[in-house]
């Protein structure tokens, strides 16, 4: 069974988590939704706001952007991040069940994920790094 956190924002994927204050919280078994309960996060501060998501029993957070040093302190706890997503949470919830996340992903955010912009030299348009969110 996992647990996943996704911070929402008028049904939808919060554009910043730093500034999030609502999350939902979304127990799976397999591929099955258990149980769900929304949550406030009202911790401010870095430290607090992972030590919240752990003290939560979180064990996968989808958010859309993230600052660096806070993705470090989740990641550090051992939660799993899959950042720069947005859309509505029920659909990105039902693509990440169907492990088919990519097409939610922000504008822009490939060179944060391993995607290249443009080309290097010799490098042709089909051979930049794709992005695996399994």
């Amino acid at each position: 069974m996992g647990r996943i956190a996704v911070p929402t924002w008028n049904a939808r994927v919060s554009p910043v988590f730093d500034a999030a204050e609502k999350l939902l919280i979304i127990d799976i078994k397999g591929k099955k939704e258990c149980s769900r309960f929304d949550t406030e996060i009202s911790e401010t501060n870095f430290p607090a706001r992972a030590t919240r998501l752990k003290e939560l029993g979180v064990d996968t957070l989808i958010c859309g952007a993230i600052s660096m040093p806070l993705l470090y302190m989740i990641t550090n706890v051992d939660i799993r991040v899959i950042p720069w997503i947005s859309g509505r949470v029920e659909d990105v919830f039902n693509a990440f069940l169907d492990e088919n996340l990519f097409q939610f992903l922000m504008p822009g955010s490939g060179r944060y994920l391993g995607k290249g912009h443009g080309r290097r030299r010799g490098q042709t348009m089909g051979r930049r790094r794709g992005v695996n969110f399994k």
